[in-house]
């Protein structure tokens, strides 16, 4: 489990193919962290991910043909940066929302507006299948980042981004086009759930027939 509260952006070391069709992912990890233990879990730009081996200040993950397709790590080259958050420890300050690592979709960033003194406006154009899921005044990780929705139109979300998120995220380099994995809340996920398993059960008795 994570909170969205990423405490760094850093640099992708390598990408390397693996037999099996995946990839593995090594990245380049801040003096000032403590370095994750083998087997550990980092969310990476919002994906969990298990580190597989550590070696000096690199940490090395292991990225499965799922994770390829469904999230934007599969674009990722050396020289890239990524978000990183450490799993949650039951002493771990809860100060963003909760967040499972596991990514719902990818949207694209629509527009970044500067608001001055640091302030930026994000927009991003999310998959029309997440809308339902995301209200006004909620919460949505971006890349891994929890941010509070501040409008909503149409596939459009927009959001603010204060300075200090700008100065330890990379948003402040997204440009029109820049592809976003996108996690919703864990509750509207889970309510979508019940709510269509729910409609199927009444279905269900209304076909059967009557004696």
């Amino acid at each position: 489990m994570f909170t969205g509260l990423v405490v760094a952006s850093v640099p992708v070391l390598a990408v390397e193919d693996l037999h099996a069709g995946g990839r593995s992912l090594v990245l380049g990890w801040p003096e000032r962290l403590a370095r994750p233990a083998v087997g550990a879990s980092v969310a990476v730009d919002g994906v969990c991910l298990t580190v597989r081996t550590r070696r000096a200040r690199r940490v090395v993950f292991d990225l499965s043909p799922e994770t390829l397709v469904r999230t934007t790590l599969g674009r990722l080259e050396p020289g890239g940066r990524v978000h990183i958050e450490p799993s949650l420890t039951l002493s771990s300050p809860l100060g963003g929302h909760f967040l499972t690592g596991h990514v719902d979709g990818v949207g694209c960033v629509h527009t970044l507006t500067p608001l001055g003194e640091g302030f930026l406006r994000l927009e991003i154009v999310v998959p029309r299948t997440l809308l339902p899921l995301i209200a006004v005044k909620g919460s949505l990780a971006v890349d891994g980042v929890s941010l509070t929705v501040n409008s909503k139109r149409g596939a459009r979300v927009s959001f603010a981004i204060i300075p200090h998120t700008r100065a330890v995220t990379r948003f402040g380099d997204y440009r029109s086009g820049t592809p976003v994995n996108l996690e919703v809340d864990l509750i509207a996920r889970y309510v979508q759930a019940a709510l269509a398993a729910r409609r199927g059960s009444v279905r269900g008795a209304r076909r059967r027939p009557r004696r």
